[in-house]
């Protein structure tokens, strides 16, 4: 018989209070803590996958945890079997190592069924906040060494932009439901650094998030706060959107100028050498094998080929770009219809197959969670990538098994602990 550290006894008490540190922790490093976002969800899958093949943690028999479960999984297979299909040997090979993460979605889930809802939410939001303040410091850090658009500790300001728009939407949700002053001032505090530091990544397809991200955490708390605390929100949001004009405010103006001095450019000047500019080769590449393409794709290795040696014949050089800046031309090409079917699930099914869950007020704000998160990888798939960056891929998982605990936990077939508090907030 092994005989496990006390720490890993499977008691609500240990993985409860291990659990809300772990998402403390998380949440307080999203901008900061870059691929070790990575290795702590990597290394916690594997530890609950060991205690689960032990049979020391429980696993659920709830119809809808396994449903979401098997979305992952079928992401996972489809990516698989399509690398396998297209097999060169390497880069399509990597395509499987990089869809691992999506097989922690069932292990995270049942590591937090012993975990309390109320509290996990206030450690997510504590860490979000905190997490943002510093995160400021490293931006502000970053562009007094004329760094020109902010990174983080994630090396681009793709993941960057999304990892502290997580961030932002958690401060939002802390800072709605809340009614102590003390908290109410870190969260908005917190919103405020992840505003400022959202809009010095400098990716405009983000930016609409921080607007729509309030709604969705309104929505979420059923604008309860709201209705009584509009003044301190509104008078809030204009001093935020003040202060992160007057520190970036020539990066906004200068990044949508060149937005307009791109199209000018392709229409005008047949000229495709900016960032708007290179997208558009890459659908014209796109664009042009989708016939080939359509039905399971050409494989990540000679899609990303093919697109090298067409932008070098359009614009005289490559980038070397390894993907095509949009979520659905991205998983055309890599694996057609399959593989397209099986991210948009992945990305839309939970919140079908959670919808009908929203039966209290913490279900509530799990679901809007959930959307919140949807949202922001959607948005960065937009002109970038959703998923296939190491960092992302990871923080959807971890952040969908917290949204799906926070909606289903307490239903039959599922567990919860006693401490749940389920009454809205006063």
């Amino acid at each position: 018989m092994i005989k496990l550290p006390q720490t890993f006894a499977a008691t609500p008490q240990n993985y409860n209070r291990n659990n809300k540190w772990f998402a403390f922790v998380l949440t307080a490093g999203l901008g900061i803590l870059g691929s070790g976002m990575s290795v702590m969800i990597s290394s916690a899958f594997a530890i609950i996958f060991v205690l689960q093949l032990l049979g020391v943690l429980r696993t659920s028999d709830h119809p809808d945890i396994w449903k979401i479960a098997l979305l992952f999984l079928a992401y996972f297979l489809v990516n698989t079997v399509l690398s396998l299909v297209h097999f060169d040997g390497g880069r399509n090979l990597n395509v499987i190592v990089e869809s691992l993460p999506f097989l922690a979605f069932f292990p995270l889930v049942m590591a937090l069924s012993y975990t309390s809802r109320s509290e996990l939410r206030n450690y997510l939001e504590l860490g979000a906040s905190i997490g943002s303040i510093l995160t400021l410091a490293v931006v502000l850090y970053e562009y007094s060494q004329g760094v020109s658009r902010a990174e983080g500790a994630n090396g681009n300001p793709g993941p960057f932009a999304l990892s502290i728009s997580i961030a932002y939407a958690l401060c939002l949700f802390g800072l709605f439901r809340s009614s102590d002053k003390m908290r109410s001032l870190l969260m908005i505090t917190g919103a405020t650094a992840a505003f400022i530091c959202l809009l010095a990544s400098g990716m405009r397809a983000m930016w609409p998030a921080l607007i729509l991200l309030i709604l969705i955490a309104g929505w979420g708390q059923g604008f309860y706060n709201f209705r009584k605390r509009w003044l301190f929100y509104t008078s809030s949001l204009l001093i935020a959107s003040l202060v992160a004009y007057m520190i970036f405010g020539n990066l906004v103006i200068d990044r949508f100028a060149m937005v307009f001095n791109s199209v000018d450019q392709i229409i005008n000047k047949d000229n495709y050498s900016s960032s708007l500019g290179e997208r558009v080769v890459m659908w014209k590449f796109a664009w042009q094998n989708m016939p080939e393409a359509l039905w399971i794709g050409l494989g990540e290795a000679k899609a990303i080929s093919g697109m090298d040696v067409f932008a070098k014949e359009e614009l005289g050089y490559s980038n070397g770009w390894n993907h095509f800046h949009n979520f659905i031309v991205n998983a055309v090409m890599r694996g057609g219809i399959p593989e397209l079917l099986a991210m948009l699930a992945l990305l839309f099914g939970p919140l079908v197959i959670a919808w009908k869950h929203r039966r209290d007020e913490i279900s509530r704000y799990g679901f809007a969670l959930m959307l919140a998160i949807v949202l922001i990888f959607v948005e960065s798939g937009m002109l970038g990538i959703t998923f296939g960056h190491d960092i992302m891929d990871h923080l959807y998982t971890y952040m969908l098994a917290v949204s799906t605990w926070l909606v289903i936990g307490g239903t039959s077939g599922s567990e919860y602990t006693a401490n749940d508090k389920q009454s809205m907030p006063s």
